[in-house]
């Protein structure tokens, strides 16, 4: 999705128990047309593929995706509130590693994060379900692993 000037990328998290997929709309080329990218953490591993085109896969170390996280390291910084687009948030900000994440919220409903390293950048989230259909944790087991011809 192109919008003046920007790029905005839809992506889906699905996460259930210890099952964890994301999904991303890429945008390709100057084009308004996004193809939808596939990642999908199994045991050790992260297959990476394109739904729509299925027979080939890259397969990379889970720690590249799921780094884990001290949160005892993890500082509040304050909390303000913001207005955005004449609605009024209350963000609460906190520090790790020297990135800033501030988490938008109306009435409790986190509906933003915004995140401030060496740009602005900020996520909406349009809606959570609790309910996932289990085929999008299914790894690509037919297809044909690409992952000997790319360095990582």
């Amino acid at each position: 999705l192109y919008k003046d000037g920007e790029t905005n990328t839809k992506i889906v998290y699905y996460i259930k128990g210890e099952k964890i997929a994301i999904d991303a709309y890429m945008p390709v080329a100057d084009i308004s047309y996004n193809v939808l990218m596939r990642c999908v953490i199994y045991g050790d591993h992260c297959y990476i593929y394109l739904p729509k085109f299925p027979f080939f896969y890259i397969k990379v170390s889970a720690d590249v995706i799921d780094e884990s996280m001290d949160t005892s390291m993890i500082n509040y910084i304050g909390t303000e509130e913001k207005i955005i687009d004449g609605k009024e948030y209350t963000v609460e900000k906190y520090e790790y590693e020297g990135e800033t994440v501030g988490y938008g919220r109306i009435n409790d409903e986190i509906v933003f994060i915004e995140t401030y390293t060496d740009y602005y950048n900020i996520v909406y989230i349009e809606s959570i379900s609790y309910s996932v259909n289990d085929l999008v944790f299914v790894r690509p087991f037919w297809a044909i692993d690409l992952s000997g011809f790319f360095s990582y």
